[in-house]
């Protein structure tokens, strides 16, 4: 009798899962890594096991061992690893592997934002903030940062500050739809602090100063429509 493929091997261990008998499915799966130990499809079977069951740790260990193995797929390995280390409430370990994905994903804004979000469920605004704005310098361009910051200053109480950024994104964007779309947050937030008449005079300094463009008397008509100020 010829003995069982990798393949069919993994197969029967997903039949026992999908049955819910979920030892022998694991219990095929570590006698298979106990001969090999450096397996990645076995160890990557064992993970998709321990995720299935809840087991997090089990799976930090897991994906560990595996990232050690292989170069392949670093960043979404790390961002799992993340992943699974909030699962199991392991919070610092969490920020750690993030400042590993920072590294190894120079380019991309997710780690930034991922960071500061775990700030932001833990209610500390002041670190979920300061995260924004460092990867605000590093990303200028993009245009969830300075989104996020606004939402978190706004929850935090820090309303001018709140404000501040969502004129500059209104003031650096050239789309006409996301102008306004940023001045309805103003205006949220200027009924907030009670200066909607500030803010209607600094809409009308705007439309005398540029009497031209659009923007000035869309903006004064979305502020009427909202607070029903009128001059």
């Amino acid at each position: 009798i010829e003995a069982p493929t990798k393949k069919e091997i993994i197969l029967l261990s997903n039949i026992y899962a999908q049955m819910g008998v979920i030892d022998p499915a694991f219990e095929i799966i570590e006698n298979e890594i106990s001969k090999t130990p450096n397996s990645e499809l076995f160890l990557e079977q064992k993970l998709h096991l321990s995720k299935k069951n809840r087991e997090w740790e089990q799976a930090i260990l897991t994906l560990s061992q595996i990232s050690k193995l292989s170069s392949k797929h670093k960043a979404m390995r790390i961002k799992d690893l993340v992943e699974l280390s909030l699962k199991a409430d392991q919070t610092e370990e969490a920020l750690k592997w993030i400042a590993t994905w920072k590294k190894i994903s120079a380019s991309s804004t997710t780690p930034h934002i991922q960071e500061a979000s775990i700030y932001r469920n833990k209610m500390d605004f002041e670190k979920s903030t300061e995260v924004l704005k460092k990867a605000m310098f590093k990303f200028p361009d993009n245009k969830s940062l300075p989104n996020l910051l606004a939402q978190d200053l706004r929850a935090s109480g820090k309303i001018k500050e709140a404000k501040s950024v969502y004129w500059r994104m209104a003031n650096k964007s050239e789309e006409l739809a996301e102008k306004l779309a940023h001045i309805r947050s103003i205006i949220q937030l200027s009924q907030n602090d009670d200066s909607t008449h500030e803010l209607a005079q600094k809409l009308q300094a705007r439309l005398e100063n540029n009497p031209k463009s659009i923007f000035p008397p869309l903006a004064l008509a979305e502020l009427n429509r909202h607070s029903g100020f009128y001059e």
